[in-house]
């Protein structure tokens, strides 16, 4: 059997740059423009975004509440598990925000 010996999870976030309506480029973001209550810092500028995993938790739960003030676009949040600084797996998730336009 295989085991992790310091299980963490690094968070990227990027936002989905709107110059050209076909490409599909995104541009990383601070946490805080989507998430209130996102994840402690780590003080790497590598990977900003991190928590480690409580051994032997399965699944574990991220609590991240959007934040009001996020603005209309499509954000893709990677998620990298990883094994000191090994990376183990990542996956992506899309959000996609739309906001009314207010008129005066």
């Amino acid at each position: 059997s295989s085991s992790l010996s310091n299980a963490n999870l690094r968070l990227s976030i990027y936002k989905r740059n709107i110059n050209n309506s076909q490409a599909i480029e995104y541009t990383e973001i601070e946490a805080s423009k989507v998430f209130e209550n996102y994840l402690t810092g780590t003080g790497s500028t590598v990977y900003p975004y991190e928590v480690s995993l409580p051994f032997g938790t399965s699944p574990y739960t991220i609590p991240l509440t959007v934040s009001q003030n996020i603005k209309s676009g499509t954000y893709k949040l990677v998620f990298k598990l990883c094994d000191n600084e090994q990376v183990v797996d990542t996956d992506e998730a899309y959000l996609i925000v739309k906001k009314p336009v207010v008129s005066n």
